[in-house]
């Protein structure tokens, strides 16, 4: 069975409300390649918001696109109805809320902008875990071979299938010393792994929150953006960023459904 090649990190199931009856919108080009292109371009939902396999793992019998199935099935299907009910000002039951916020869950980590925001964090963070990993083995080594005792196996970490990481060992040609070599790469696979591990572990956080939905006054018209998802910290009128958490004070989290503004807020 052959894998899904585009993959939509804004799902065509949200783009839609911001279509024509046809299916189309308009895409504004921050960067075009000369002055006679036009900043506008109207596209099908089908056509934007997504890259070639960018959640594609290549795994040791082929490609895998359980990612891009696992976000559809567990995050976007569930939302379809509530999403509708929510911009179609119908009643919303708790059930409603909760797949809505898995939904906005899911879109905050899912871009390539999250990606891009987290990847100098994940390398500060990777050098101080991997030394502090070779730490600990070389102390457990030293115990094991003090005491006569094995190695202590420790659970596994949830999701740490997920993590690019190999260790390797190499012995030496005495065969009285060895050595263990830990490699990893900072990149699109520590992504993922970031993805499974927030929508499983921390998403819980979210649904404990109080959400509305809010609609603007004489229709106002909104847009979206390929990374939805707003995450505004307000402490002051001059000490704000957009870079909101889960469960952070003062964060505001909201995300347009419609064209015509319609936000869950925090």
């Amino acid at each position: 069975m052959s894998s899904t090649r585009d993959n939509h990190y804004v799902p065509c199931l949200y783009l839609k409300h911001f279509a024509s009856e046809s299916g189309h919108l308009h895409r504004y080009r921050i960067l075009v390649s000369k002055p006679t292109i036009r900043e506008w371009k109207r596209v099908h939902v089908s056509g934007v918001g997504y890259h070639s396999h960018l959640y594609t793992r290549t795994l040791a019998h082929g490609d895998s696109d359980e990612i891009e199935k696992w976000l559809n099935q567990d995050f976007e299907e569930p939302a379809k109805r509530s999403i509708c009910n929510a911009v179609n000002d119908e009643r919303l039951e708790k059930e409603d809320y909760r797949l809505l916020v898995r939904f906005l869950a899911a879109q905050i980590v899912r871009t390539p902008a999250f990606l891009i925001e987290n990847l100098p964090r994940w390398r500060e963070q990777m050098k101080t875990q991997l030394e502090e990993s070779s730490k600990n083995l070389r102390k457990e080594l030293e115990r094991a071979h003090a005491t006569g005792q094995p190695i202590r196996k420790e659970p596994a970490v949830s999701n740490s299938e997920y993590f690019p990481l190999r260790v390797t060992s190499e012995l030496s040609q005495d065969g009285k010393s060895g050595m263990i070599k830990t490699e990893t790469v900072v990149g699109r696979g520590t992504w993922i792994f970031s993805m499974r591990h927030l929508l499983t572990s921390t998403l819980n956080r979210l649904s404990d929150h109080r959400w509305t939905i809010l609609s603007a006054e004489d229709d106002l018209p909104w847009f979206t953006t390929d990374d939805p998802v707003v995450r505004l910290n307000f402490r002051s009128p001059s000490d704000y960023d957009f870079k909101g958490g889960w469960g952070v004070p003062k964060t505001n989290i909201s995300c347009p459904l419609v064209r015509s503004i319609c936000s869950l807020h925090r």
